[in-house]
């Protein structure tokens, strides 16, 4: 199983309607307390909502499992993430979400830095994570999981929010 990274622009005015769109709503209450509510799954009804609401940018080539590790190795990006729709989709699609703002993806890729990470901080990192022959080149899919991130970062826009998808 693969997991696949893609980024979105979001106009502000748009991340409630988003956000709501992917919560999952009881279909019908408890009657006497006895039968329990049916849950409604509203992942297609968020799909339909970000088509229509937002823009898709060029889409990451490797596994998204490589932005697990690119997040693992900055942390610091995940905990910039303060604007609340990443984290109420997060909640709701079973899915790693985050949101960005102007300033926060400002931040977020003066965290990143000028450069990748080099073949010998990742292979430190693999070795921290006990990992070393998971996988080979590893570095590749880190390496470009870094550009796409500097990439889609930088286009986001005052009004509007970037949204990493992890999932």
């Amino acid at each position: 199983m693969s997991y696949i990274a893609s980024f979105y622009l979001v106009d502000e005015a748009d991340s409630e309607a988003l956000a709501s769109s992917a919560e999952i709503i009881p279909k019908s209450r408890r009657v006497l307390g006895i039968i329990p509510r049916t849950v409604v799954d509203t992942k297609e009804a968020f799909w339909e909502t970000i088509n229509s609401k937002a823009k898709e940018l060029e889409g990451f080539q490797h596994s998204g499992f490589a932005f697990v590790d690119l997040l693992t190795m900055y942390p610091e990006i995940e905990a910039n993430s303060h604007f609340t729709l990443g984290a109420r989709l997060t909640q709701s699609m079973d899915s790693l979400c985050l949101s960005f703002t102007y300033s926060e993806a400002l931040n977020a890729m003066a965290i990143l830095g000028p450069r990748y990470p080099s073949r010998e901080e990742i292979a430190e990192f693999m070795g921290e994570e006990g990992r070393n022959s998971e996988a080979t080149q590893p570095e590749v899919a880190i390496q470009s999981a870094w550009e796409s991130m500097i990439r889609w970062l930088s286009q986001v826009e005052d009004g509007y929010i970037g949204l990493v998808l992890v999932g």
